[in-house]
C-alpha cells in the first residue's frame, strides 16, 4: 500500500530567514509519524534557509531549474494536482500570497481536500473572497490543521 501525499502549501516570498522551511519540516515529520508523505516546495532549495527570501524571484533564477517560474510552476503543479490532500499555513501571512492562491485554484479545480490553517479573523487572506471560497477546511493552528489532513486521509 502506498503512503498517501500532502502537499505543504503557504506563503514562501517575503518570509525571514527559515520561516518557509521550519512550519514545513515540523509538519513533514508529524504526518510521516501517521504514514503520510509530505511534499514541500522548498525541497531542492536547502540554501535558502539561511536568510530572508525576498519577492524578487529574478534574484534566485541563477541557481538552478528549481529556481526559475517554469521550474517553480511545473513541479509546484505537479505537486498539488497530484496530492492527495493540500495543508495549507496562512498563519500570520501579511500580504497576499499569489503562489498560494494559484494551489488553492488548482485543488478547488481538481476536488483536491485542503486544510487551511488561518487565524479566525483578520488574516490578509480573508479579504479576497477567491481565497475563501477555495478553503475547504478552515483550522485556526497548524498542529489542527494537521490532524485534519491526517483524518481526511484515514491516517
Amino acid at each position: 500500500m502506498t503512503k498517501p501525499v500532502v502537499y505543504l502549501a503557504g506563503p514562501i516570498a517575503g518570509t525571514k530567514q527559515g520561516e518557509a522551511f521550519e512550519w514545513r519540516d515540523q509538519a513533514t515529520s508529524r504526518l510521516a509519524d501517521r504514514g503520510i508523505e509530505a511534499r514541500s516546495p522548498m525541497r531542492a532549495k536547502r540554501e535558502l534557509f539561511a536568510g530572508a527570501i525576498g519577492h524578487n524571484y529574478r534574484a534566485y533564477a541563477g541557481r538552478g531549474w528549481a529556481y526559475t517560474p517554469e521550474g517553480i510552476l511545473t513541479r509546484d503543479h505537479n505537486d498539488c494536482t497530484t496530492a492527495d490532500a493540500v495543508l495549507v499555513n496562512l498563519l500570520g501571512a501579511k500580504a497576499l500570497s499569489f503562489g498560494t492562491g494559484m494551489e488553492l485554484a488548482w485543488c478547488y479545480d481538481h476536488h483536491i481536500p485542503t486544510v487551511v490553517a488561518i487565524e479566525e479573523s483578520g488574516n490578509v487572506h480573508d479579504n479576497h473572497p477567491m481565497f475563501v471560497a477555495a478553503v475547504k477546511f478552515r483550522v485556526p493552528t497548524l498542529e489542527e490543521a494537521i490532524d485534519a489532513v491526517a483524518v481526511i486521509l484515514g491516517r
